[in-house]
């Protein structure tokens, strides 16, 4: 898959070199990276909202590869280390997931956005 290209302007640079280089720690922790796949967001509408043309175009996988890349420009030269989370799209299917649920037992497995009316403890 093509990535798209980060590349840094002269005043990236300039503003590392000058003022980031020496401020920013050797090691690092994103204590807040969102991973995920544009497809898995199954909106019918998600191409033409603003979040489509920004991250959907240009960013259709956030995988653990893209963000490694993304350090290396951005980071250079720094150890990142990071918590993950999938990214809470507003429609979204997880086919493997329901193919699990349909043959096991998945009372305590709670998939369900800001709408949804029942809770893990609730099943319990």
């Amino acid at each position: 898959m093509n990535r798209p290209s980060l590349e840094w302007t002269d005043i990236d640079r300039r503003i590392w070199e000058e003022e980031l280089e020496p401020f920013v720690p050797q090691t690092i922790f994103d204590v807040h990276t969102h991973l995920y796949l544009w497809k898995n967001n199954t909106d019918p509408e998600k191409d033409g909202t603003p979040m489509g043309r920004q991250v959907g175009a240009r960013f259709p996988r956030s995988d653990w590869a893209a963000v490694e890349a993304c350090d290396a420009v951005l980071l250079p030269d720094r150890r990142v280390h990071r918590l993950s989370f999938p990214y809470p799209f507003p429609v979204v299917r997880f086919p493997v997931v329901e193919s699990i649920c349909a043959t096991a037992n998945c009372e305590r497995l709670h998939l369900g956005g800001p709408d949804a009316r029942s809770s893990v403890n609730e099943r319990g």
